[in-house]
């Protein structure tokens, strides 16, 4: 059986004018007692242009927004870093972008 350890599900669409997001969903799953959308996240990047310190700032959000459990597949700790770790990933993947450290 295979069980996730963290989950992350993003959607972005940005105005084709000015580049800003126009509207953003950050799903989390096996971070929480159920999946939920990480809505303070959604809400830094808001009606803003996206910048890498702006995506990692919405990753972090996303993960303090977590509340996972330590269990055999991992800590808590380790689960919130990878909510983190995820959500910058997806954020720029949705952006059509390569994240900076890859």
């Amino acid at each position: 059986m295979d069980i996730a350890v963290a989950g992350v599900a993003v959607m972005v669409n940005l105005s084709s004018g000015d580049g800003k997001v126009e509207e953003c969903r950050i799903g989390l799953g096996a971070v929480a007692p159920i999946p939920f959308r990480a809505k303070g996240a959604e809400e830094l990047l808001q009606g803003k242009k996206p910048t890498e310190v702006l995506l990692e700032e919405v990753a972090q959000k996303a993960a303090a927004e977590s509340s996972p459990v330590s269990d055999i597949r991992g800590s808590a700790a380790y689960r919130r870093q990878m909510v983190k770790v995820l959500t910058a990933r997806a954020l720029w993947m949705a952006l059509g972008k390569t994240h900076p450290s890859e």
